[in-house]
């Protein structure tokens, strides 16, 4: 049995984020508290080191390098050394598990592990990358947004291809399994977000629980049930979709995960006040 995340926490400061899609760069500071959070985390150390703590195992990184990991397990960053630059990155999961990349590069970084790419060539040009990133998430225009998703997706895709080249220099990070069931949970639902079959059954057996105690445990821990963050999600999916391409409303509602087109508007109108065409 699972100790709560709630129990393993209760001497610890931690804070829960939303975060969103952001681009940062600078000087890192030593978090005060342990955080975790929904997106896909990006840091690239352009010079120096750093120090994470994910659950109670230290992670250390260095210059050059780029790492990818899920933000769901709880971290902090403890150490830098002096004159540390990083660039980071925060992409919804909800994005980065629609995404048809390398199905073993999700699978990895939504099962807790680091990911970290040392290839020179590529380091060489991330910085850059990063900047860019930033500049084009500054614009109010979405058509920038849409062009640097699209690139952090493609540099994902150049990430699995060296991770799987025997000839690229590579090192991977696990991170010990998910410290708690709602972490699981929550990960396995990520991964199948758009799947309209996955059920309560589904997800209480990624944690071999019954359905009913699943969802009791995720609600305590969590504060709401399995479905409802499924539903939160999708509809956030949906919306990110509405805003930045032109597919009919009926594709991004099977896109979405609903497979009823109802349902999708029902829970639509009643999360955000107006049908999607409105929104749109």
């Amino acid at each position: 049995m699972y100790p709560t995340f709630l129990d393993s926490m209760k001497h610890i400061l931690h804070r829960y984020d939303q975060l969103g899609i952001q681009c940062w760069h600078g000087n890192p500071g030593q978090m005060r508290q342990i955080h975790s959070h929904m997106e896909i985390e990006f840091n690239l150390i352009e010079k120096g080191t750093i120090t994470y703590l994910f659950g109670s195992t230290e992670h250390s990184f260095q210059q050059g390098e780029l790492t990818v990991f899920s933000g769901l397990e709880a971290h902090q960053l403890t150490k830098a050394s002096p004159g540390c630059v990083i660039s980071w990155l925060t992409i919804p999961a909800s994005s980065f598990s629609s995404w048809q990349l390398p199905k073993n590069l999700t699978d990895r970084i939504l099962s807790g592990e680091i990911i970290t790419s040392t290839d020179p060539i590529e380091s060489e040009r991330d910085p850059g990358r990063f900047q860019r990133w930033r500049q084009d998430l500054a614009h109010q225009d979405p058509r920038y947004l849409v062009a640097t998703l699209h690139e952090v997706q493609a540099r994902l895709t150049r990430l699995a291809l060296s991770q799987s080249s025997q000839q690229a220099q590579r090192t991977s990070k696990p991170a010990k399994t998910w410290s708690n069931p709602a972490s699981t949970m929550t990960a396995y639902m990520l991964k199948h977000l758009t799947d309209d079959t996955l059920n309560m059954e589904r997800i209480a057996s990624s944690v071999g629980l019954n359905p009913s105690y699943a969802s009791t445990l995720y609600s305590r821990e969590m504060g709401q049930t399995p479905i409802h963050f499924l539903t939160h999600h999708r509809l956030q999916y949906a919306q990110f979709l509405l805003t930045t391409t032109e597919r009919t409303v009926l594709d991004i509602a099977h896109e979405s995960g609903f497979g009823s087109s109802s349902r999708f508007y029902a829970s639509f109108k009643k999360a955000f006040g107006k049908s999607p065409a409105q929104l749109r």
